[in-house]
């Protein structure tokens, strides 16, 4: 069967007349042999190595890999086998159907270390994640959270005036879920609002379905509805990239029984989103050295 490239992958289905190993298919289909090593080739759904025998009718996907951060990760807190790093937010936490290049792989060669994600960010969503050095640290932050000792807060523009502060707790995926809210602050349009999001639960992608749900979806999340541009002060249209939501700080007890705090710089596309939608630098003032 013919190639079917799309805008993120490349689908082929085996043919009879085709090589009986995957590395030499990749190399007739003229594919980058790095994509192997990468985690980005997958055959029937399941992820493949070079020498992966093929038979007739089987589908092989490349995904299209995302490319490294040109800086090294920020580490922004390390202590008693934890450490909090600052995600980009075009990376994924760990390893997806995308390739191994994630926030875990990457730091791990850059600290040469063996690390668990303890928190994870979705791919679009910047800030800080903590991870464990050892499973004694990734066993104390799971006490933590079962005692409600990890305090987690992002900030968000969301699309639509806020003016007060709320606890959303409609169900996530059929789960019970709490997020408590804080208004910081609205546009002067009133088209946008700058929220404080503290989830007391951990669904995935709570923040971001309780903000749909309350019907102010997120700049920037086409999944849960949310604008996929913004219209500055002057008119100007601009494509939004990622998800307008930024995890600020952590804070919980570590091992040692002093406090571990670690907070992720505001990403500068953040302000400047918040800023072309009218939004005051002010507003933002008090966290981090960016927004200022």
């Amino acid at each position: 069967m013919s190639v079917r490239r799309g805008g993120r992958e490349m689908r082929w289905v085996v043919r009879a007349e085709d090589p009986p190993r995957l590395g030499a298919l990749l190399a007739l289909l003229a594919e980058d042999a790095q994509a192997i090593e990468d985690g980005r080739v997958f055959v029937d759904g399941r992820r493949a190595s070079e020498d992966a025998a093929l038979k007739p009718g089987q589908q092989v996907v490349v995904r299209q890999g995302r490319s490294a951060p040109a800086a090294p990760i920020p580490v922004v807190q390390r202590r008693a086998g934890l450490l909090a790093a600052s995600k980009p937010a075009e990376l994924p936490t760990e390893p997806d159907a995308s390739g191994s290049r994630s926030l875990t792989q990457i730091l791990a060669e850059q600290l040469k270390l063996s690390l668990h994600a303890v928190s994870r960010l979705d791919v679009g969503v910047s800030g800080v994640v903590l991870l464990a050095e050892t499973r004694a640290a990734m066993r104390h932050v799971e006490r933590a959270d079962t005692r409600a000792q990890y305090a987690r807060r992002y900030l968000a523009i969301a699309s639509g005036a806020m003016h007060e502060g709320a606890t959303w707790s409609s169900p996530v995926r059929g789960k019970p879920a709490a997020t408590r809210v804080t208004a910081l602050a609205t546009t002067k349009t009133s088209n946008a609002s700058l929220l404080l999001l503290e989830p007391v639960t951990g669904r995935t992608h709570q923040l971001r379905a309780h903000a749909a749900a309350a019907g102010v979806p997120l700049f920037g999340d086409r999944r849960y509805g949310g604008p996929a541009t913004l219209v500055a002060a002057d008119g100007r249209v601009r494509e939004l990239g990622r998800v307008l939501l930024h995890a600020f700080e952590i804070e919980l007890p570590a091992s040692d029984g002093a406090p571990f705090c670690a907070r992720a710089e505001l990403p500068p596309e953040f302000l400047q989103c918040w800023r072309d939608l009218g939004g005051q630098s002010a507003a933002l003032s008090a966290f981090g050295a960016a927004a200022r």
